[in-house]
C-alpha cells in the first residue's frame, strides 16, 4: 500500500487527545504518517492567533510530512478544521486529497442567525479605538452561544460574514480538482444543509465523494473511520470494498 502524508484538524473548543484521535489511531495503523497540530481554536488556546495563521500551520505540516519522504499529502480535518483544511488548501495549493469531516463554524450564518452581529461591532469598534486586546466575544458550537475573550483582529478573521472562514467560498477557492471526501451526520445540525451548500462548489474530481452516515457532528471523526479508510483505498490505486452498512453517496464526478 502507498503511505500517504496526512494532517488532520482539531475541531473547535477540541481538546488532546481530540474528536479525530480514533481515525488518527486508525490511519497509522493502515501505515500512514498522520500529523494532529494543536490549532488555535482548541479549548487550551481559544483563538489565540489568526485563521491565516492556523493555515499557515497546516501548511508547514503539510511541507513537513513532506520532508519526510511521503510523496502525497491530504489535509483533512473535523468541524472548524474541516473549514480550514479546505481553506489551507485553496490557499496554499498543499493538499493532494481532502478529507472534509462534519464541516462547521459557519460564519455566514452565525451573522445571519443573529448570534454574531453585536460582537463584530463591538470587534471593528475595539480596532477603531486602538484596543487590541481580548474582550468578551460570541462564538457557538452546535448552536450554543457562549462568550469568550477574544482580540478583535483575531474575531474578525474567525466571524466575519465576508472573512476567510466562510465554508462556501472556501470551496470556491480550490484552485483545480483534487478527491475529496466529505462525509457528513444525519444528527450533525448541518446536515440538512445538503450537499449544494458548500460541497458541490468544489471542482468536481471523478473519485470526489459525499458520504451520509448515522453519526452527530461530535461523533463523526470515529463513525466515519471505515469511510475513510475504504475511500483511500479506492482512491489511491487498490482495489474497492463495498461502502459499510447504513451510508449513502453520492459522488460529483
Amino acid at each position: 500500500m502507498t503511505t500517504f502524508g496526512i494532517v488532520l484538524a482539531h475541531g473547535k473548543w477540541d481538546k488532546p487527545p481530540f474528536a479525530i484521535a480514533g481515525l488518527a489511531d486508525a490511519l497509522r495503523a493502515g501505515g500512514h504518517v498522520v500529523a494532529t497540530p494543536e490549532l488555535p481554536w482548541s479549548l487550551g488556546r481559544l483563538y489565540d492567533a489568526p485563521f491565516a495563521q492556523a493555515l499557515d500551520a497546516l501548511d508547514a505540516a503539510a511541507h513537513q510530512l513532506r520532508q519526510q519522504g511521503c510523496r502525497q499529502v491530504l489535509l483533512g480535518g473535523h468541524s472548524l478544521g474541516a473549514n480550514a483544511a479546505l481553506a489551507c488548501a485553496g490557499r496554499h495549493g498543499c493538499a493532494d486529497g481532502l478529507l472534509v469531516l462534519a464541516p462547521g463554524h459557519l460564519p455566514e450564518r452565525l451573522h445571519a442567525d443573529g448570534f454574531t452581529g453585536a460582537s463584530l461591532e463591538q470587534a471593528h469598534a475595539a480596532i477603531l479605538a486602538g484596543r487590541h486586546g481580548r474582550i468578551p466575544l460570541v462564538d457557538v458550537f452546535q448552536g450554543q452561544p457562549r462568550r469568550l475573550r477574544l482580540e478583535p483582529v483575531h474575531y474578525l478573521e474567525y466571524f466575519a460574514a465576508d472573512g476567510p472562514a466562510v465554508l462556501p467560498d472556501n470551496c470556491r477557492r480550490l484552485g483545480s480538482a483534487i478527491p475529496l471526501l466529505w462525509v457528513t451526520g444525519r444528527a450533525d445540525p448541518h446536515f440538512a444543509l445538503g450537499s449544494t451548500y458548500a460541497y458541490a462548489l468544489a471542482p468536481p474530481h471523478p473519485a470526489s465523494a459525499y458520504v451520509e452516515i448515522d453519526a452527530d457532528h461530535v461523533g463523526t471523526p470515529a463513525a466515519a473511520t471505515p469511510i475513510v479508510l475504504d475511500w483511500l483505498t479506492r482512491t489511491y490505486g487498490c482495489a474497492a470494498d463495498s461502502l459499510p452498512g447504513g451510508q449513502t453517496e453520492n459522488t460529483n464526478g
